[in-house]
C-alpha cells in the first residue's frame, strides 16, 4: 500500500510476517455517576457549644487520595465529633458530637478515584460488556484515523498517545522521513486531546519499504519503530531516532509489536530473528541487548519463540510483558511474562494468556491491584472478513517473576458499528484507552476500575 505518485505516505505494513496466513495481513499499522467511598479517620475532639444546628461538608477529589471532611457538632457540652466517612469521590463528615464544635477526620484512602460514566455517553462507539471496567472519560483526536490497518498509538513520555505516519519522496520509493504526533490531554475528563506534529528526516537506505505498526518512545529522547523490505525474510530493521534524525539502524527480521523492557529500559520485539542475529529465524518474543558503555544494540536474546508470525506486544505498569503470535492453523496465542523471566538470557515459554482465531494487533494490560486481577484487553480481526470482532479481557496474576492466568477471557466490548476496528493503549495511570473511528477523527473512552 504505497502511494502511486508523488509524495506521500508510505504504507504500513506492520504484520508482514503473517502473509502466508490465507491472505491475512496482521497489522499494528454522562449524567449517571457512581462513585465508591473509604473509610474516615477519627474525629476531631469538641469545642465549645456554639449554635444549635449542625452541618458536614467535604473536600471532592478524583486522584484517589484523602480528601478531609469536617463536621460541627452543638449541644450543650464539648463533645467529640464522629469519625469522618471520607471516599476517593467524596467524604462524609463525622457524626453530631455531644458538644461544641468539633472537627471531623480525614477521609480514608478507600475506594477508586473512577467516576463511571453512563453508558449513554458512549452508545454511539460500543457496548460495554463486563463490570470489570468501566468508562471514566471521553477525548476527541481530530485527525488520528482508527483503521484495522494503521500504526496502533503507545504511551508517549510527554504523557499522552504517541501515534505517527511514514512518507516516501518518490512513487513505491523507499522511507525518507516520518511524522511523529504527540497528543496532550487535557484537564477533566472530556475534550480534545491536541496534536503536536513533528516531521524527521530519515536516511534508511533503499530496503525500509514498509513501515511497522507502532512508534514507541524508549527513557530519554529517543523513539524507536521497525520496517520491512519487498522481501520481509530478509529485509528489514529496528530504528532509533530522535528529532535531529537517526541514531542507529540495525538488522531485524519481521519486526511487529515493541515494547519497553522495565528491568532495563531496552526494546522487546515480536520479531522472527533476534537483532544482529539471524541464526535464529522464529516467530517470537526477543529482546534487544544494549552496548556497555553507550550504542543501542551489541545483540539480541530470544526470550520464547511460539506461532508462526508475529504480532503485538504490551507491558503493564508493573513490568509485564504480553506478545501475541499467530500461527498457519489460524489461530493466535497470547503468552505472559514476569520482569524475572526476561532478565535472563534462557528461554521460557511464558504463560499461555489465551488462544483465538484470526489475527490482530491492539492489545493493553493493566496491572493487578489491591487484590484485583491484571487485566489484557484484545481485539482480533477476523482472517475472512477483516472485521473486527468483539475484545476481550482475560485476567492474570503476577508475582514479579511469572504471570499466573486467570479466568477464560470472555467479552468486554461490541463496537457498535459491527466490525468496527478499535486501537488499544494502557496510559501511566493504568487505564486503558479505547480508540473508535469517528467521522472527524477518533473518540478516545478511557476505561479504569470502577
Amino acid at each position: 500500500m504505497k502511494t502511486i505518485e508523488g509524495r506521500g505516505r508510505v504504507g504500513v505494513r506492520a504484520g508482514i510476517c503473517a502473509l502466508a496466513l490465507g491472505g491475512a495481513t496482521l497489522v499494528g499499522c454522562g449524567d449517571d455517576t457512581e462513585a465508591s467511598s473509604g473509610t474516615g479517620g477519627a474525629g476531631g475532639a469538641g469545642g465549645e457549644a456554639a449554635s444549635s444546628s449542625s452541618s458536614s461538608t467535604s473536600t471532592p477529589t478524583s486522584s484517589g487520595g484523602s480528601p478531609a471532611s469536617t463536621s460541627t457538632s452543638v449541644g450543650p457540652g464539648g463533645g467529640e465529633g464522629g469519625d469522618g466517612d471520607g471516599g476517593a469521590a467524596n467524604g462524609t463528615g463525622g457524626e453530631v458530637g455531644s458538644g461544641g464544635s468539633g472537627s471531623g477526620g480525614e477521609g480514608g484512602a478507600g475506594g477508586a478515584s473512577a467516576v463511571c460514566l453512563d453508558s449513554a455517553a458512549f452508545s454511539d462507539l460500543f457496548t460495554l460488556d463486563t463490570d470489570r471496567l468501566c468508562v471514566v472519560a471521553l477525548y476527541d483526536a481530530p485527525g488520528w484515523v482508527t483503521l484495522s490497518y494503521g500504526v496502533q498509538p503507545t504511551w508517549g513520555t510527554h504523557g499522552g498517545p504517541l501515534t505517527g505516519a511514514y512518507f516516501n519522496d518518490i512513487a513505491n520509493g523507499p522511507i525518507t522521513s516520518v511524522e511523529l504526533t504527540r497528543w496532550s490531554v487535557p484537564a477533566g475528563t472530556s475534550g480534545e486531546v491536541t496534536p503536536t506534529t513533528t516531521e524527521i528526516a530519515l536516511d534508511l537506505g533503499d530496503d525500509a519499504d514498509f513501515g511497522g505498526g507502532q512508534f514507541l518512545d524508549l527513557p530519554g529522547d529517543t523513539t524507536i519503530f521497525t520496517y520491512s523490505g519487498e522481501d520481509f525474510t530478509t529485509e528489514g530493521g529496528l530504528v532509533f531516532f530522535d528529532e535531529e534524525g537517526v541514531l542507529e539502524t540495525d538488522l531485524l527480521i519481521g519486526g511487529v509489536g515493541i515494547a519497553v523492557d522495565a528491568t532495563d529500559g531496552s526494546p522487546l520485539v515480536a520479531a522472527l530473528a533476534a537483532p544482529l542475529d539471524t541464526a535464529i529465524d522464529a516467530a517470537g518474543l526477543y529482546g534487544v541487548e544494549a552496548c556497555v558503555g553507550g550504542g543501542f544494540v551489541c545483540g539480541g536474546v530470544a526470550h520464547s519463540i511460539w506461532g508462526d508470525a508475529t504480532g503485538p506486544v504490551a507491558t503493564d505498569l508493573d513490568g509485564n510483558v504480553f506478545a501475541v503470535m499467530t500461527s498457519f492453523d489460524g489461530t493466535q496465542t497470547a503468552r505472559g511474562f514476569g520482569p524475572g523471566e526476561l532478565s535472563t538470557d534462557e528461554l521460557t515459554d511464558g504463560a499461555d494468556a489465551f488462544t483465538v482465531g484470526g489475527f490482530g494487533s491492539p492489545l493493553a494490560a493493566i496491572a493487578p491491584l489491591a487484590g484485583e486481577p491484571g487485566l489484557l484487553v484484545f481485539q482480533a480481526t477476523n482472517a475472512e472478513t477483516y472485521a473486527g470482532e468483539p475484545a476481550i479481557v482475560a485476567t492474570y496474576e503476577a508475582d514479579g517473576d511469572s504471570v499466573t492466568p486467570g479466568e477464560a477471557p470472555e467479552t468486554l466490548l461490541t463496537p457498535t458499528v459491527d466490525g468496527a476496528p478499535i486501537s488499544l493503549v494502557s496510559d501511566d495511570e493504568d487505564r486503558i484507552w479505547v480508540g473508535v473511528g469517528t467521522e472527524t477523527g477518533t473518540r478516545f473512552a478511557v476505561l479504569a476500575r470502577p
